[in-house]
């Protein structure tokens, strides 16, 4: 019988613990790139400038890590992959809901001359945090 209780009380603690557990704990943590422009410079470099969106429910500090891959369309709709590269350490402080504008760099891209549209797809995502 002293064993039950024991038992039962190290469940209620233990339960207690897991109710009373900061929701940040189990936010979710997400961004979203929307390219707003893109050129190639005279080096080759194309530079895709967009917004990285917190859509998530952390607030961002860095972008550890993340891949990102640039597309273009022409008036068809024909789509070309012309970028493909893994970023690290990219500075944003961004809150939920909050947008930064960032300019990513991918050299030795080839990017087709009827080129009208740009889309950005991104990979897994690396983050440090800030409260």
């Amino acid at each position: 019988m002293k064993n039950a209780l024991k038992k039962l009380a190290v469940c209620a603690v233990l339960c207690t613990s897991i109710l009373s557990t900061s929701a940040v704990a189990f936010a979710d943590a997400s961004l979203d790139f929307k390219v707003t422009s893109a050129k190639v410079d005279e080096n080759g470099t194309l530079l895709a400038t967009g917004t990285f969106t917190n859509t998530g429910d952390k607030s961002i500090e860095q972008i550890d890590k993340v891949d990102v891959i640039i597309k273009t369309a022409n008036a068809n709709g024909d789509e070309t992959k012309v970028g493909d590269h893994v970023f690290s350490n990219i500075a944003v402080h961004i809150a939920p809901g909050e947008a930064k504008e960032v300019t990513l760099e991918f050299t030795g891209s080839q990017v087709p001359d009827d080129a009208v549209t740009w889309s950005a797809e991104e990979g897994q995502w690396e983050f440090t945090y800030f409260e």
